[in-house]
């Protein structure tokens, strides 16, 4: 559980059961075991974010199972999401695997929640949309595009939120030449590190 400007959040880890393999040490199936565990904090709660190792698709899974998860941060190894899937109103993120991007989710928060939202996104989704109908129906199409339009109508916002919670998301390439110099998160990551640390030592 995490208090930040007033708003109260609990952070939830899955990680899948083939993760340990050692004698004596087992793992409980994930998702029904993060539903028991958050069931008695909701209501208590404000927003709840998931990290996850489960892969894309039971992550997908873990939305559908876990309506009470408003993020969820995938580690799918297989794939980067430039945009954030939807779910529902949750979103999925996922940054490129062994630290190549940083992924960075900015967010206006509005309560009661009723969902997230991105202008920008919703409109050039709609024009994605709008390109592969037109692809789909000239008959021209490769024989994947259809189950492709199909998952984007299904994972993507088509229209605004009212009353949402607007969200802007990046990727932050850590290139040779950016990686290990200062940007604007670097000063705000080493004053949490410093806070955790005297938490800590309570001093």
């Amino acid at each position: 559980m995490l208090e930040r400007g007033g708003i109260k959040i609990a952070v939830v880890s899955l990680t899948p059961q083939s993760a340990i393999k050692e004698n004596g040490v087992s793992i409980s199936e994930p998702i029904g075991t993060a539903e028991k565990t958050l069931a008695p904090l909701l209501k208590d709660v404000d927003l709840v974010v998931a990290l996850s190792q489960l892969g894309n698709a039971q992550d997908q899974e873990l939305a559908k199972r876990l309506p009470a998860a408003h993020i969820i941060v995938g580690s799918d190894l297989s794939m980067v999401t430039e945009n954030p899937f939807w779910y529902d109103k949750a979103i999925l993120v996922d940054s490129q695997a062994f630290g190549y991007l940083l992924g960075r989710l900015d967010l206006d928060l509005a309560f009661p929640f009723k969902g997230f939202f991105n202008n920008e996104e919703i409109a050039l989704t709609q024009k994605r949309i709008k390109e592969m109908e037109a692809r789909v129906a000239s008959g021209k199409a490769d024989e994947g595009l259809a189950s492709r339009l199909t998952r984007t109508k299904q994972t993507s916002q088509l229209g605004p939120q009212l009353g949402g919670s607007e969200y802007r998301h990046q990727h932050i390439k850590l290139t040779k030449e950016k990686y290990g110099k200062k940007n604007e998160l670097t000063q705000a990551i080493a004053k949490e590190k410093e806070r955790v640390r005297r938490e800590a030592l309570k001093e």
